[in-house]
């Protein structure tokens, strides 16, 4: 009787892993011209073309996601999505919660070397756009199996959740950093990631970054934007709109939000925040209030 008890409660715990972190995995085909517009999720949203073309617009950014690629975009995020053309789209749409491994200890740990939700948020502030290997898509397709039969005894929902998490990491850690790239350079690049995370909050210049990591500004410039692909002041604003939203999302006043995430005025938060998210701080607020979590889109 132990022993049955025993494996009924890894069995709930196993479906509630899955339950509390994705809430939505399914292929959808969406029609021509199809046109759903900006609004946002609570959860990251996860799409994996397998057929024809989409339009997304995110953070102000319109570009074209085709078979072969996929657009991993994150929470709270303003975003659009379409179908321009007369063919369908058909797509791997996932929806999931990276808050509930939050301080968790977990096997993600071992191999990113840190909190999956912190290696998330530095290194994807908005989304992230690029060609998807044959493994992510059998994973996708391993982990929609397996999500349609939950209630199985031998259920490996678990081990598909991590796999695809883990590929998405190996993605983020190949666009940042190219395999034709030396390691120090890359290890100078994580340093300026880590200092920025550190002190976004205060003022920081390219030389304090360059002098921390004891380099030429003009060296640090160079490898961060072969490494991020835009230019660290750019990322510097784009991680300090990101941890707005998050303070947005805690009740923190407009007002208070500018001070703490480091800019030295509202006026220059609002115009910067505006640019970056296609909407002005109040109307991202308004979105936080009604709370118009879509399923779809």
């Amino acid at each position: 009787m132990h022993t049955s008890s025993s494996h009924n409660t890894k069995k709930e715990t196993s479906n509630l892993l899955i339950s509390n972190i994705i809430h939505n995995v399914l292929i959808e085909s969406f029609p021509s011209y199809y046109s759903f517009d900006t609004h946002i999720h609570k959860d990251c949203e996860f799409y994996l073309v397998l057929e024809g073309d989409c339009s997304m617009t995110i953070t102000n950014q319109e570009f074209l996601v085709s078979a072969g690629e996929y657009v991993l975009i994150m929470p709270f995020v303003p975003h659009s999505f379409s179908v321009p053309t007369m063919d369908k789209c058909t797509c791997f749409h996932i929806h999931f919660d990276l808050d509930y491994f939050h301080g968790m200890g977990n096997s993600l740990e071992f191999f990113i070397g840190m909190d999956i939700e912190e290696y998330f948020s530095i290194h994807i502030p908005f989304y992230m756009h690029c060609q998807h290997s044959e493994k992510l898509k059998t994973c996708c397709q391993n982990l929609l199996c397996e999500y349609q039969n939950i209630s199985k005894e031998t259920n490996l929902c678990n081990f598909y959740l991590l796999e695809f998490l883990l590929l998405i990491s190996i993605d983020i850690r190949r666009n940042m950093v190219p395999s034709v790239s030396s390691d120090t350079e890359s290890v100078y690049v994580k340093q300026a990631l880590k200092y920025i995370s550190e002190n976004y909050a205060g003022k920081i210049l390219l030389h304090d970054i360059a002098e921390h990591l004891n380099i030429s500004v003009r060296y640090l410039t160079k490898i961060f934007h072969e490494k991020m692909h835009l230019s660290i002041l750019a990322y510097i604003n784009a991680y300090r709109i990101h941890q707005a939203t998050l303070l947005m999302k805690q009740g923190v006043k407009l007002t208070d939000i500018a001070v703490q995430v480091g800019f030295s005025s509202h006026p220059h938060f609002t115009k910067t925040f505006t640019r970056i998210m296609a909407a002005t701080p109040k109307q991202y607020r308004s979105y936080l209030m009604t709370e118009q979590y879509s399923d779809v889109g």
